[in-house]
């Protein structure tokens, strides 16, 4: 009996997902190819509603008629005249009386039928998304190398323009939004999938399973989903990140992960018995760890990159300790160095500069969020700045003004004391 139910659905699956792509696909037909095309379409259908078993099936050839008559009206009339024995609207009529009476043979309501009806609909339009999206962010990683190679070239003569620089910034902007949306539609694909199914994935009965698996291999779900960690990990590789970028990747990171735990058992459960798939879920996990493990080194090399790039030379930083200690012994070195005033307040204003930019408005605030630097040694580390900054102040023009006006003050008391005398 468990065989020829397998047959059974699988009677049904194969021609019906056979059909699916003739509905997209928009040729030049002529007149007997036309006709033999809708004989073979309905054809196909009629079969298909004889091996119904679950909603979902049933959903799926409702959506099969609909795609039938938007492909075939604009030749109704000829249609019209080319069937024997009855008219196009009464061959789909006949077609959706017969879904009609196989609902009701198995106890499926319209209202079921419909509401998964909408939500494959949803699917497929996901899916375009999803494919859409997979060509536009190939197409700007192939623009991020392309313009880091520039870069990198003309830094060599430091002819890198300000105009090059943006525009990398631009595309870089515009390919991590195109990922993390490409990752979304991946995870608003699946719920619509799973939402077809009122029950737990171990609930489903075997039928069931074999039509959401179906589904879910028809979609390219966890090829999808290996896509996305791979486009990350490439983004990670090739692009040179700031504070603020590695902190969305960061959160991308741990918002994917997430969704994955919720997913990852789901479609375990699903392919129990399908050692293949096993083996790409695997993969997932593995390229997972290898995402975080690629998101860790990016943000320590882009903070140690941050200082490098203004030749501002302190030892290599991996940990909150070593930023206290590294940035703590590099201005120590400074406040001690017997070279002259003026280079000692450049080298400090560079510093600082950078610090102001990069390190309070990125780095630091990062760096708390994911529990790498305490409070406490955020205000060692800038109480130290601070120490540098204020070993200037007896040399300042401003410090010379104020004691200019404090000795001018003094002089014209003494003066007018001494007069009254």
């Amino acid at each position: 009996m468990k065989g020829l139910k397998i047959l059974s659905a699988l009677a049904f699956v194969a021609p019906l997902a056979l059909l699916m792509p003739s509905f997209a696909a928009s040729q030049e037909r002529s007149d007997f190819q036309t006709v033999k095309a809708f004989e073979a379409q309905t054809k196909t259908v009629a079969a298909s509603i004889d091996a119904v078993q679950t909603v979902q099936e049933c959903a799926d050839v409702a959506l099969a008629i609909d795609r039938i008559q938007e492909e075939f009206t604009p030749s109704k009339g000829l249609l019209d005249k080319a069937l024997y024995g009855e008219k196009f609207d009464e061959r789909l009529s006949r077609l959706r009386f017969q879904l009609k009476l196989a609902q009701d043979k198995l106890g499926i309501i319209e209202s079921q039928v419909t509401r998964i009806a909408e939500l494959e609909e949803q699917v497929r339009a996901l899916s375009g998304e999803v494919e859409r999206l997979s060509g536009e962010n190939l197409k700007l990683m192939g623009d991020v190398e392309r313009l880091s190679g520039n870069i990198r070239t003309l830094g060599e003569s430091n002819a890198v323009t300000g105009a090059l620089v943006d525009s990398l910034k631009m595309v870089i902007g515009q390919l991590q939004k195109g990922i993390k949306e490409r990752d979304q539609m991946i995870f608003a694909l699946v719920d619509s999938l799973f939402q077809q199914y009122a029950k737990p994935v171990d609930q489903l009965a075997d039928v069931e399973k074999r039509g959401l698996a179906l589904r879910m291999d028809r979609n390219n779900i966890v090829t999808g989903v290996k896509t996305s960690i791979e486009n990350n990990l490439k983004f990670l590789e090739r692009a040179e990140l700031k504070g603020s970028d590695l902190a969305a990747i960061l959160q991308e990171h741990q918002r994917f992960s997430s969704q994955w735990k919720g997913l990852g058992p789901k479609l375990a459960s699903l392919y129990l018995s399908n050692k293949q798939k096993a083996k790409e879920l695997a993969v997932v996990d593995t390229l997972l760890a290898a995402w975080s493990a690629k998101a860790r080194d990016a943000y320590w090399r882009g903070m140690n990159a941050a200082f490098s790039s203004k030749q501002i030379v302190v030892k290599p930083i991996a940990s909150g300790n070593e930023l206290v200690s590294n940035v703590t012994a590099y201005i120590n070195e400074r406040l001690t160095s017997e070279r002259p005033g003026d280079e000692k307040l450049k080298e400090f204003n560079r510093f600082d500069a950078l610090w102001q930019a990069e390190m309070t408005n990125g780095w630091l605030p990062l760096m708390e969020s994911r529990g790498d630097l305490s409070a406490d040694q955020r205000k060692l580390v800038e109480a130290k700045l601070q120490e540098w900054r204020e070993s200037f102040e007896g040399t300042s023009p401003l410090t010379y003004a104020i004691l200019f006006a404090v000795i001018v003050a003094i002089l014209a008391a003494l003066y007018v004391k001494m007069k009254k005398k």
